[in-house]
């Protein structure tokens, strides 16, 4: 009996593994496959310091008539102050957009624009360049895809038998137990101002060297890389995703799949924590997937200190299905708790606005 139950648990880490590679594999495709085709915004800026005012006039001059070549670009000179006879602390931003493969011809166009600027005599003391998608720009048919590989998906991990059963007795299930509405969110508040409250006490200077190692940005870059990745996370395409498709597609993944595949011979706490230790490691998975590739859905989801957080409502979420037996209703518990989280992202946006 003993052995039996030692395999079933070895049985349940091996199809957690399974499932964890495989569903980050799918999100990791996806997001390359979006990456790929859809135009990508290329921002580039020239610190030139101090201009003459006959410099500035004919680097004007000459953005003008470059402009006249490349309509679909933008590009502009700001400075910092200006006198008669100089500008101060001058900067060029140079705009485009083009996809992924064409980004040698916009990088070759940004050498021959510097090239330009040393024919006049302006030495270019530091650049910046940097080249990411936006969710607004993502191709319909692209949307299309992606949508439709995550239903087909979940159709072969889910069959139409199990969605019709679960469908019929949902509502009732929804209406006639509203309080998991109020109870994720508490579990949420507590769990998260108990994390927060810990790392209080860890010492200043661990927690500065851990923060580093998580997060080597500083003020200025963390506020942009986090305001970046909000706007592409609030965009129509990643709200139907995160609310709608993400929530259905992982709980048929870790909730249905891996649920049907648990060791029972084991205590219910150790099947529903080694399942939401692998429903951690997914989202951090897909937020790396996405911070590699330059397309980041949701940079709160993979927060170190918010990994207590999912992993007990994760947990939540799993003794649901236990209690319920009901796959969707642990979805729409989950598409509850990520509109609020994504509320919070929309305060924190405007907080760093």
């Amino acid at each position: 009996m003993r052995k039996i139950a030692e395999n079933q648990l070895l049985q349940q880490w091996k199809h957690s593994a399974i499932a964890f590679l495989a569903a980050s594999l799918l999100a990791g495709l996806m997001t390359a496959f979006i990456v790929e085709v859809t135009p990508k915004h290329s921002v580039s800026e020239l610190e030139l310091g101090n201009l003459s005012s006959s410099q500035y006039q004919q680097a004007s001059h000459m953005l003008s008539d470059w402009l006249l070549l490349y309509d679909d670009r933008e590009a502009e000179i700001s400075c910092s102050s200006q006198s008669s006879d100089s500008y101060s602390d001058c900067i060029l931003t140079y705009k485009t957009l083009g996809l992924t493969g064409e980004i040698d011809q916009r990088i070759d166009e940004l050498l021959q624009l510097m090239d330009q600027l040393n024919t006049l005599d302006i030495r270019i003391i530091a650049g910046e360049f940097t080249d990411s998608p936006s969710a607004k720009d993502i191709p319909f048919w692209a949307i299309v895809v992606s949508t439709l590989s995550f239903i087909v998906t979940s159709l072969i991990l889910y069959p139409p038998k199990k969605w019709i059963a679960d469908l019929e007795k949902l509502p009732r299930l929804v209406f006639s137990n509203l309080w998991i509405f109020p109870a994720v969110l508490l579990i949420w508040f507590l769990i998260s101002n108990l994390t927060f409250g810990l790392i209080n006490f860890i010492p200043p200077n661990l927690l500065e060297n851990w923060a580093n190692f998580v997060n080597p940005f500083e003020g200025d870059q963390q506020v942009e890389i986090l305001r970046s990745a909000i706007n592409q996370a609030l965009s129509v395409t990643t709200l139907i995703q995160g609310l709608i498709l993400a929530p259905i597609f992982e709980e048929i993944v870790f909730r249905s799949w891996l649920y049907d595949r648990r060791a029972r011979k084991y205590a219910f706490w150790i099947q529903a924590s080694i399942n939401s230790w692998f429903f951690c490691l997914f989202h951090a998975a897909v937020f790396g997937i996405g911070l590699v590739l330059g397309y980041s859905l949701n940079p709160i989801q993979a927060s170190i200190g918010l990994f207590p957080t999912i992993f007990a409502i994760s947990f939540f979420l799993f003794w649901l299905r236990k209690k319920f037996d009901s796959v969707l209703l642990c979805a729409v518990v989950h598409s509850f708790y990520n509109t609020v989280m994504f509320g919070l992202m929309v305060l924190i946006l405007l907080r760093v606005n």
